[in-house]
């Protein structure tokens, strides 16, 4: 057993369950104490004590007469269709914004919806771009975020930046990474010729030539590619920003990886100072994704939702819990588990 010794005196005691998980009993009645976590302690700050009663109430009576749907529980209290009760509508509303939807519910009505038709528009590049800059050069090094790698690359001019999650650094694995990169501008029309990197890269110079086509340049001892080194400072400026203000103390690999994605994605979203358009977007220009406010701005990175699973009509919950990371494509976002702790 873990005993951990509060400032209040209070002693938690961490029981041994299987697989060496020590876990914290809060349903025990003993004289431990509770352990409790609050999630919406932002959402309280503009309502009175009195308002939270109650709010907290709405959410409780909802709960105790079968969990009907906001609209139908706001129609039975304006009705007066429960004599006697103490909740008004607006008490629902409170609740509903402090407390978010009712989890019970998502987890026992959610159906699937019919998804909408994805159309993925071309987006063409303009003629003179393609003729000045068909020819690629990028700039490559490796970045690490708490301990984990990633094959960072950008392009001169175009300024289109990646970021790709290293399992090993073994030679065949970065050639797959770069194979991926330039396959990415080779559908768009772009051919890669040139790739700029540091010392740490010479091994790969005749793979990179036979397997992808392309001549590696190494620069010289103590020298570094400016181009990569700012992109990097910005990818970990911008995770750095995204830690400080989550509510997360630590974050787990996966999330660092999502997190790592995240910055990249966004940055690649908009037109650049210095890049070879004013009005297409790195992202644009190589991947043929555009920017859509409906598509692409629904989440944060962090927050906490209740994904849709496949289901049946079995008592299995039919949503799970998921933190969001990033917008996937038109629509579409990838979620970290909270079941499994796997990318959804």
């Amino acid at each position: 057993v873990f005993h951990v010794h509060k400032d209040n005196g209070v002693i938690l005691n961490f029981k041994e369950a299987t697989k060496r998980l020590y876990y914290f009993d809060t349903a025990a009645r003993d004289d431990q104490g509770t352990m409790l976590v609050t999630t919406v302690e932002n959402n309280t700050i503009n309502f009175s004590a009195y308002d939270f009663a109650q709010a907290t109430k709405a959410r409780d009576l909802q709960c105790r007469i079968g969990r009907p749907s906001t609209a139908d529980f706001i129609h039975i209290v304006s009705n007066n269709l429960l004599p006697n009760c103490p909740i008004t509508a607006q008490d629902i509303k409170n609740a509903e914004f402090i407390f978010g939807k009712d989890v019970g519910s998502l987890q026992g009505k959610t159906v699937r919806r019919k998804p909408p038709v994805i159309r993925v528009p071309s987006h063409g590049i303009p003629a003179g771009i393609m003729e000045q800059y068909k020819n690629v050069t990028l700039s490559v090094d490796i970045m690490m975020v708490c301990g984990i790698p990633f094959l960072m690359t950008i392009s001169k001019h175009i300024k289109f930046g990646s970021a790709g999650k290293l399992d090993n650094m073994k030679n065949q694995h970065l050639i797959q990474h770069f194979k991926a990169i330039i396959g990415a501008y080779t559908t768009r029309g772009f051919h890669v010729t040139l790739i700029l990197g540091d010392n740490q890269f010479e091994s790969l110079r005749s793979s990179l030539a036979a397997e992808a086509g392309v001549q590696l340049h190494i620069v010289a001892r103590d020298e570094h590619v400016p181009e990569i080194e700012r992109y990097i400072r910005t990818i970990k400026e911008r995770c750095r920003a995204l830690v400080a203000t989550s509510p997360f103390k630590d974050l787990p690999p996966t999330l660092i990886v999502e997190m790592v994605y995240n910055c990249v994605f966004w940055r690649n979203m908009f037109p650049l100072k210095g890049g070879i358009s004013t009005t297409q977007s790195p992202s644009e220009l190589v991947l043929n994704r555009q920017l859509d406010f409906h598509a692409h701005c629904k989440l944060e990175f962090g927050e906490y939702v209740q994904t849709h699973e496949a289901h049946d009509n079995s008592m299995t919950p039919r949503t799970v819990g998921a933190i969001a990371t990033r917008p996937a494509s038109d629509g579409t976002y990838y979620f970290i588990s909270l079941a499994t702790g796997r990318r959804l």
